[in-house]
């Protein structure tokens, strides 16, 4: 039997799974490609930061040793942010040479790439009324607040995002001591846009003491956790703190975000929301994920986005979410969909519309007089010219039929109309209207509502008015969203944990950018999730980060897909969040989650549950297996059922049931055995189930995830269409709208001048490059450098651990994101000896470790073609 494509919210791509066509794959091995690359790095020193215990003056010597060798190397580079409370370490800008340089420095552990940070557009829209904004009661939310009485009052959330909007009324409408933004910091200013594609691109952050939000994606986040005003938040009255680390242009790299958790740490918060993230940055031990993991070990609740990379597959969660005791989102939709509309007299009734492409845009605000073009009966309304100036300063209002919308505006618009609005013939509501160039607002509405306005307007003029957004019964309220990433971690820890509203979510805006929009992304989850946080600890002030996570965990509510089966663990974790039944339980299962690992790797889990009431409880112990996912290419990727055989232990003995007394815990084994006829390579999950026999208390649950097969041997270095690896050097920038280095292919006897070269806005070197395509994450990268058929390696070039994958290569891989680039500067470390090499010739060796440490799986390698290093 055929098993389902996984193909969610991606159609148009499903709609070529027939694959390419004969030939395709020779015609995408071309000579250059665009490929990642970074001028930013954080250096990472050898001891550990002041949050795990290393005395300030043993970071300040090494810092201060770090500088010294710096200079007396002779590399140049300019710090950006230093680091010692949450990472020992600085971040610069380098050149790849420099990058390799810094490297071999003693005292140096390790240098990783400065990230771009991730985040959903909200695109701002008028004002209008909000309705279920926050669907408070798809997580209880509602009775937490109304009925239990708990509001977020006395909790401080850290919002860690674009700034706030503290002028908005909803979120107190000034910033300091006493207001509701109490404390913050702007680390960026307004022209900052780390990334590096963008025109834009302004990596100089120019820091002030006032945490504005011009981009807008902030104040949504903060309305989300805690608005209190025309719209509600989940915890109304909890106080902020806001760490702006996006500009007005919505670039971020992740060395701002660790400033702005480091200074978090100095200032203090209860709970901290970071939606954003470093998508395919899916290692736990990436800085940001580091520097996440210890703020919740120093007592602090971190939430951050899953993501919105559904389409990259299986391990598409990204930093800092991925980081130990971090609470990663995804993303359920709400139970509306939101449209824009217009509204028309007299009543002010909604009109749905499906705006014109290729016309003027749809305003934003203001109004218009109707004119009918025809009747309802019509089947060439305005299909031919019409008398000039009969539509002068009108809406024309036309039906579908004969000709097609094009012609119709044309011909409205040559009578003087200032805009069209047209009706469909019949109950099919198609979408969008194709009308390029037509210089008025242009749009498609239903037949009832167009025939509604026809019978008003026979009665006497009707007006519109523009800017309004009507509400709609969502076809898949609260299904994951389609958008919403993918675990597992880098590591085949479980992530994300836990899932939360995302999908059409109405939250406010900074007041110039309308005051109130709709946004979707885990962006807009983690906030809930950080607001039912905050009125858990209000309701147990005591509780720390894990037993926050656990409670939440618990107590979610597994998400069903439209079939009615179960959503695999890694889309969403423990399930849709319930912040009520968390609050009220008086079951402690911990840990909340459970990460399987391998074949090889995978042993007996136990799990300690706890009877925190006066009474005695008995569970009935379950199972529920959800599908796995078998495929790495989402496009082709597969649901294969999931029967795990689960065993339950109590001092070594088989239980299906488990009495404790009042106060009373117990630690149980637990057997998890995937079925042995999945798919090598296959993510299986499911849920431990422990049910009260009272039947007034809902069950609790534990996730497990884990992998089938060895992990380990998933090849990391892999050809593609272009047959990589190659060795490269960069021979310009892309010329499309984003700005990319292209690599050229270079065969033998390549010659490098090891000089520095400008490519319009970016300055680079004459320098080899090899170009990988990194299949599966690594757990290390190191370049050698050999001479041609010698065996015996003249030094170390580039090591760097930790090293994210890249996407698969498919319809949907973007620009870039298929290649990582590895330079060689013409010098390496030998021992604790940092030698350039003389002029001559040379080949690279790169070797590649799968990402299990300590398997003794041999790295994969590849030899470079010999080439030439020619100074002067």
């Amino acid at each position: 039997m055929s098993k389902p494509v996984l193909c969610v919210a991606i159609a148009a791509a499903c709609a070529l799974l027939a694959g390419p066509p004969p030939g395709a794959s020779a015609a995408a091995a071309t000579e250059t490609v665009t490929g990642a690359w970074t001028s930013q790095w954080f250096v990472e020193l050898e001891s550990a930061p002041a949050a795990d215990g290393t005395a300030e003056p043993v970071l300040e010597n090494e810092h201060v040793r770090f500088k010294a060798e710096a200079r007396t190397a002779g590399i140049r580079y300019r710090e950006r942010f230093a680091y010692d409370t949450l990472f020992n370490g600085v971040s610069v800008s380098a050149t790849d040479a420099g990058a390799a340089e810094l490297r071999n420095l003693d005292g140096v552990s390790a240098v990783y790439p400065v990230q771009t940070l991730s985040l959903g557009d909200p695109e701002p829209t008028a004002a209008f009324k909000p309705e279920l904004a926050f669907a408070l009661t798809m997580t209880g939310a509602d009775i937490a607040q109304s009925q239990l009485g708990y509001t977020g009052r006395g909790i401080h959330v850290a919002i860690v995002d674009s700034g706030v909007d503290y002028d908005h009324p909803d979120l107190g409408g000034c910033f300091g001591p006493r207001c509701r933004v109490t404390n913050g910091y702007d680390f960026v200013g307004d022209d900052y846009d780390d990334e590096q594609r963008n025109a834009t691109w302004q990596p100089v952050p120019h820091p002030d003491p006032y945490p504005d939000d011009c981009y807008g994606h902030g104040t949504h986040v903060a309305g989300i956790v805690g608005a209190n005003g025309t719209v509600r938040g989940v915890a109304p009255d909890v106080t902020f703190g806001s760490y702006r680390v996006i500009g007005c242009h919505g670039g971020a790299s992740d060395d701002v975000l660790l400033a702005a958790l480091e200074r978090v740490y100095r200032d203090g918060a209860d709970v901290v929301n970071m939606s954003i993230g470093d998508a395919l940055n899916a290692w736990p031990q990436s800085p940001t994920a580091k520097a996440a993991a210890r703020l919740v070990r120093r007592g602090i609740v971190v939430v951050a986005a899953a993501g919105n990379n559904f389409i990259d597959g299986l391990f598409a969660a990204g930093a800092p979410g991925v980081g130990e005791g971090v609470i990663d989102a995804a993303s359920v939709d709400n139970l509306v969909q939101y449209a824009l509309a217009f509204t028309i007299s007299p009543d002010d009734h909604a009109v749905r519309i499906m705006p014109g492409n290729g016309s003027a845009p749809i305003p934003a605000s203001g109004t218009g007089t109707f004119a009918a073009t025809g009747t309802p009966a019509s089947l060439d309304d305005a299909c031919n010219p019409l008398p000039a100036g009969s539509l002068a300063g009108k809406v024309a209002l036309v039906r579908r039929g004969t000709c097609t919308f094009l012609v119709k505006a044309t011909n409205v618009v040559a009578a003087g109309a200032t805009g069209m609005i047209g009706y469909s013939s019949d109950d099919t509501f198609l979408g969008t209207p194709l009308v390029p160039g037509i210089p008025v607002p242009v749009a498609y509405i239903s037949r009832a509502d167009g025939e509604l306005i026809d019978a008003r307007l026979k009665a006497g003029p009707v007006t519109l008015r523009w800017g309004a957004i009507t509400s709609l019964p969502s076809g898949s309220a609260g299904r994951i969203s389609g958008f919403s990433s993918l675990g597992l971690a880098a590591d085949l820890s479980l992530k994300p944990e836990i899932a939360a509203p995302g999908g059409s979510i109405l939250s406010t805006v900074p007041l110039e950018l309308g005051r109130y929009d709709v946004a979707s992304g885990t962006s807009m989850a983690s906030p809930h999730v950080a607001g039912a946080a905050a009125l858990y600890l209000q309701a147990h002030p005591h509780a720390g980060p894990g037993v926050v996570a656990s409670a939440l965990e618990n107590s979610a509510d597994p998400v069903s897909s439209a079939s009615g089966a179960l959503e695999p663990v890694v889309r969403q974790g423990s399930g849709l969040v319930d912040i009520d039944d968390a609050i009220q339980a008086t079951t402690r299962i911990t840990p909340g989650t459970l990460s399987l690992g391998d074949d090889g790797a995978r042993t007996r889990q136990a799990l300690t549950i706890e009877n925190r009431s006066r009474g005695t409880v008995t569970y009935t112990l379950s199972s529920a297996a959800a599908p796995a996912i078998a495929g790495r290419d989402i496009l082709f990727a597969r649901l294969e059922p999931n029967p795990s055989a689960v065993t339950f232990t109590l001092a070594g003995r088989p239980v299906s049931s488990l009495t404790l007394p009042a106060r009373g815990a117990a630690r149980i084994g637990i057997d998890i055995a995937p079925d042995p006829g999945l798919s090598e390579g296959a993510v299986y999950g499911g849920y431990l189930v422990f049910t009260p026999t009272d039947d007034n208390d809902p069950p609790l649950r534990v996730p497990y995830a884990g992998y089938k097969g060895d992990y380990q041997t998933v090849p990391v270095l892999t050809p593609t269409t272009q047959g990589f690896p190659w060795l490269a050097r960069q021979t310009g920038l892309s010329t499309t709208g984003l700005v990319l280095p292209v690599y050229t292919k270079q065969d033998a006897s390549a010659v490098f001048t090891m000089a520095p070269v400008t490519f319009g806005s970016r300055t680079g070197a004459d320098i080899p490059f090899v170009l990988v395509h990194l299949n599966n994450f690594a757990r290390r990268i190191r370049v050698e450098v050999l001479r041609p058929g010698r065996r015996h390696s003249l030094g170390v070039a580039l090591t760097q651990d930790y090293v994210p994958r890249d996407q698969v290569e498919n319809l949907l891989s973007t620009p870039g994101g298929t290649t990582t680039a590895l330079p060689f500067d013409g010098t390496v470390r030998r021992g604790r000896q940092h030698v350039r090499l003389p002029d001559g010739d040379y080949q690279l060796v790169v070797s590649a470790e799968g990402p299990l440490a300590g398997r003794t799986d041999a790295p994969e390698t590849w030899t470079s073609p010999v080439f030439r290093i020619q100074r002067g």
